[in-house]
């Protein structure tokens, strides 16, 4: 930034390396509160669990606006807040707290009822409000982006569906099969709204301090939060959930994969043709998985040509074209 050039009797502007924990709290506990505030209510499955979800949800949004309250400095002064709601979006914040709070105790209260659906409502509302709180902030060129408030959107629906996944795993009952599909589908919208959004501000020229922080933070985005998974969505058949059934999944996924790797180059140095390995070679007992969308015997043959090639060493005729039968007895 030392090459910008300022105007007589403007601020020199400069790079703000940390930001006051009480503050991010605020956004972290309003964006995973109302994000699981909106899944308890359609997850839920009844109403004990959905009282257990719904307190956490409101305890989180609670805790995030106290440490607001702590920044301060002379707490009395938060009573300000609710004076301005033609012009700040922090006032809004707080005033949409109000029922959020009123709507989600009366929720916990009925264990159902209207109030289930209006406390989810006014919690998508607190934490809109929150994205046009980070855009209002004119001064801080990453933050005026409008493409920020779809990604706070995004953001607190993966960090709500993960929670309630977490829930789940502990709550008595079963937690729904589609919350996994949700919450996949939650994370592929938050790494769009990522996307939009750093293509928006990396064209609109954010000052380059800035950038350098930003532009290797993509991948960190997408791991957090995700590096001890409840529940892991597989591409045939039901979702795996719990960390320790995962685990162990893998664990034997892996060793069988290895298994028929160091046989499959076995067989090769001792000259052994691939269609022999691919008959003689099984799983044992101990690394049994399923074969229902895939072979040992595929597994063999993908191995033996990722090394050999697609040559089988057995005529020369490989090495050419194969003409259709069809065809060969037309011309004939």
């Amino acid at each position: 930034m030392s090459d910008l050039k300022i105007p007589p009797g403007r601020v020199t502007p400069w790079h703000q390396t940390n930001w006051d924990w009480r503050a991010a709290c605020n956004f972290i506990g309003g964006g995973t509160g109302t994000g699981l505030l909106f899944f308890s209510t359609l997850a839920a499955g009844n109403a004990d669990n959905y009282r257990i979800m719904a307190l956490v949800a409101l305890a989180l949004i609670g805790g995030g606006l106290t440490c607001v309250w702590l920044e301060i400095g002379r707490p009395f002064r938060a009573i300000n807040v609710f004076f301005h709601p033609q012009t700040s979006w922090m006032t809004r914040e707080g005033i949409v707290a109000v029922p959020v709070f009123l709507c989600g105790l009366a929720a916990v209260w009925f264990g159902g009822g209207v109030f289930v659906g209006m406390a989810a409502l006014l919690g998508v509302l607190f934490l809109y409000c929150q994205g046009r709180i980070l855009q209002a902030s004119k001064g801080i060129p990453a933050w005026r982006e409008p493409k920020i408030v779809p990604l706070i959107l995004a953001t607190g629906f993966v960090e709500g569906a993960g929670l309630a996944t977490a829930l789940f795993a502990v709550l008595p009952g079963e937690g729904p099969r589609w919350l996994a599909s949700v919450l996949l589908g939650a994370l592929i919208l938050r790494r769009i709204a990522w996307t939009l959004y750093f293509k928006a501000i990396e064209k609109n020229g954010l000052p380059k301090n800035a950038m350098d922080v930003l532009r290797p933070f993509g991948a960190k985005f997408e791991m957090l939060g995700q590096l001890a998974p409840e529940i892991l969505i597989t591409g045939h058949g039901d979702p795996i959930v719990g960390r320790e059934l995962i685990r162990v999944c893998l664990d034997r996924l892996e060793a069988a994969v290895r298994y028929v790797h160091e046989q499959t180059l076995d067989g090769i140095n001792a000259g052994e043709d691939i269609d022999a390995l691919a008959a003689r070679i099984q799983l044992p007992d101990e690394l049994f998985v399923g074969q229902g969308y895939g072979r040992v015997a595929w597994a063999v043959r993908t191995f033996w040509e990722s090394y050999l090639g697609w040559f089988k060493l057995r005529s020369t005729t490989e090495l050419y074209p194969r003409v259709p039968t069809q065809r060969v007895l037309a011309e004939l």
